[in-house]
């Protein structure tokens, strides 16, 4: 018998979309059909209104025909919801005489997916209510009397039982993705350009000319719908301008190619939206594709321009996209390691340093270091470079830091510093603590998988990312004002900062640095200025509802985990929401202790606690099974503790990562974990866990 045959939920990163942690088992189930005659096969259009357009079924399908010049119109799909659950929604589309079809929320719904297409395609989404009575709009573009074709037209909500897990983190976190670079975890959501392919009919009804300028759409460079535009006047008043509305707060990505033939370019907006230039390049005579991030502060309809500082200036203009990026809340699946990915959570930290990327900002000071400069070599995050860090050739002390007078943490605490470097002719790097610690050190090789070398420091590690090195050390502050130096060498130092002669030349490169109070460094927080501080919140992963799922009577909780906690439980939890009736895997007080338990009714059937298996660079493989009388912990293969008296939990109907009341929230990596609804055998789990 397959373990397969008897699991009942299975959650890994293999189940991350569109910024949701799906749970691979179970398949939710759909509810009642909302759309009347969805497949056209009689006259009933109640589901269906029209916007800038006419319909009528013709041969059992949808036809929408434009009755404007306005270059879009749409029929719109109305069904009545209930605010917060998902519905799913289906279609076939076609062209028809048109120039593309789209598929969008029209009100009350956010869709996970909205597309525009060509020819004929079929749609599939989902969206959640925000409204009692919800829409989704059918879209076709074009001149008017053109028309689009649309069958099959299906909304269904999606019903519970589902285990797919929430996440609450309320701010951005980064990760490092599948390419080794080091991003933030983001949703985008749909297009806001309109006709920004310039394959519409009529382009200006999206694009106006402002001053003195011009637009005009032909072929370029062996692409075609191209906007060739040129700006002729004044350059701070002439621009090619679309309406946007921005939204206070709200992260935008934008996306597009430009060819420059003269003159530089930029997309940008009036500064009292957004305060810099979106994307900008002065380099002439090939195609570029331009990405860039922008955040608007302020709730307003202004341009999106397309434009020069200059006052002549020529250039060609395809692919704009436009899209608004949700960071908070986003599971984090991260690489770190390379290989199988892992679900990342991690406690809330805040990276003191105000300009973590700069490191040419005056915000750092340099004692026997030549000028910092930025360099041509891509940063870990692949958008932007490293700067370099090169002793000077004086038989002197080296080092580079941060201004550490702006920075305050509480004495007694422990406090990480962490830094990615790179070999730019040095192969070592030592970090020193100073002001505000016991003077010590640590010497890391840049080199293979990176090597940990000599020094005295409470806590330090080293990780390869990418082609870069993230070093980190951790002492116990005894003042206010946390020092930490970072000296480039070409060996390692025998002794905490000494003078050395550099060649002027040779050195490393830096980027990302970060100093948190905590006992390890976590994942790296960008700062792009903030004096206080920016934080990262904790990541709370939960489902509830799920009791259909889960069989209180008997059954199997199964995790791969490696735990980062280690100074507080660190847990995750199946329960009845409370810590009464609970099973529960994860780390104990003590740092070096694996936790396993059974409850029921607020006595133990089970606990274990152990320090077997103290190595928290490994991930372990941890199973927990209970029934009555029966009960059993699996690590790694073996069994490590048995009870054969107690009762089973009552009520189980949700998964935490947390204990009981959201308490002792765990912090680690998660490869794997799944629910099975029968007690497994001592062979299942042996396999399971090996």
């Amino acid at each position: 018998m397959s373990l397969l045959d008897d699991v009942s939920i299975v959650v890994t990163p293999n189940g991350y979309k569109a910024g949701e942690l799906y749970a691979v088992i179970p398949v939710p189930t759909e509810g009642a059909e909302e759309v009347t005659n969805g497949d056209f096969a009689t006259a009933d259009l109640s589901s269906f209104n029209t916007t800038y357009a006419t319909q009528e079924i013709v041969s059992e399908e949808l036809k929408v025909t434009l009755n404007t010049a306005n270059g879009y119109g749409f029929s719109f799909v109305t069904f009545p919801a209930v605010v917060g659950r998902s519905y799913r929604i289906q279609l076939d589309a076609q062209q028809g005489t048109s120039t593309g079809t789209r598929v969008m929320a029209n009100s009350g719904l956010t869709l996970t997916a909205s597309i525009t297409r060509t020819g004929t395609w079929s749609y599939e989404g989902v969206g959640v209510a925000t409204a009692t009575s919800c829409a989704v709009r059918l879209q076709t573009y074009g001149a008017s009397g053109v028309y689009a074709i649309f069958d099959n037209v299906s909304v269904k909500e999606v019903l519970v039982p589902s285990a797919d897990m929430d996440v609450t983190r309320a701010t951005a976190a980064t990760r490092v993705d599948e390419n080794g670079l080091v991003n933030y975890a983001e949703v985008l959501g749909s297009e806001e350009i309109d006709c920004g392919n310039f394959e519409c009919a009529t382009p200006s009804t999206y694009w106006n000319e402002v001053g003195n300028s011009s637009l005009v759409v032909g072929d370029y460079q062996g692409r075609t719908n191209v906007a060739n535009i040129n700006i002729l006047g004044t350059a701070n008043v002439d621009r090619i301008k679309q309406d946007f509305d921005y939204v206070d707060g709200v992260t935008y990505l934008i996306s597009l190619d430009v060819y420059l033939v003269s003159g530089d370019f930029k997309c940008d907006t009036s500064n009292s939206v957004v305060p810099y230039d979106f994307v900008a390049t002065n380099i002439t005579g090939s195609w570029q594709t331009l990405t860039g991030y922008f955040t608007a502060i302020s709730t307003v309809t202004d341009g999106l321009w397309l434009r020069s500082s200059q006052q002549i200036n020529q250039f060609y203009i395809s692919n704009i996209s436009v899209k608004e990026v949700t960071r908070a809340n986003v599971p984090r699946i991260d690489y770190t390691g390379g290989g199988c990915p892992h679900i990342l959570a991690e406690p809330m930290r805040t990276n003191l340093i105000t300009y973590s990327e700069d490191l040419t900002n005056a915000f750092y000071l340099k004692t026997g270091i030549e000028t910092v400069t930025e360099s041509a070599i891509a940063s870990p995050d692949g958008t932007s470079f490293g700067y370099t860090i090169v002793p000077t050739s004086a038989t002197s002390s080296h080092y580079f830091e941060y201004n550490w007078n702006y920075l305050t943490v509480a004495i007694g605490d422990e406090v990480t510093y962490s830094i990615f470097v790179k070999p730019n002719g040095y192969n070592f790097v030592q970090i020193a603590t100073s002001t505000g610690f016991n003077p010590k050190y640590q010497n890391f090789e840049l080199t293979g998988g990176g090597v940990i070398g000599t020094g005295d420091v409470n806590g330090k590690t080293i990780e390869k990312i990418g082609d870069w090195y993230r070093c980190s050390v951790t002492e116990t502050s005894i003042g206010a004002n946390p020092r930490f130096l970072l000296i480039p060498s070409e060996t390692a130092l025998a002794t905490r900062n000494p003078a050395y002669s550099g060649n002027g030349t040779d050195g490393v490169l830096g980027w990302g640095v970060q100093v948190e109070e905590g006992s390890y460094a976590t994942s790296y927080i960008p700062n792009f200025g903030t004096a206080l501080g920016v934080t990262r919140n904790q990541d709370i992963f939960t489902r509830d509802g799920i009791g259909s799922l889960i069989n209180s009577t008997e059954g199997v909780l199964f995790v791969e985990y490696q735990s980062t906690e280690d100074s507080n439980f660190s847990l995750i939890s199946i329960s009845d929401g409370t810590d009464g009736d609970i099973v529960t895997i994860g780390r104990s007080s003590n740092s070096t202790n694996i936790y396993a338990g059974v409850r029921s009714i607020s006595v133990n059937s089970l606990y274990y606690s152990s320090s077997a298996f103290a190595n928290t660079s490994d991930f372990i493989k941890v199973a927990v099974k209970w029934k009555v009388n029966d009960f059993a912990v699996w690590v790694n293969g073996t069994e490590v503790s048995t009870s054969l008296s107690g009762n089973a939990p009552i009520g189980l109907s949700e998964i935490n990562f947390y204990y009981g009341n959201a308490i002792h929230t765990f912090n680690g990596k998660v490869k794997q974990l799944q629910v099975y609804n029968t007690a497994l055998t001592d062979t299942q789990l042996a396999a399971l866990t090996s």
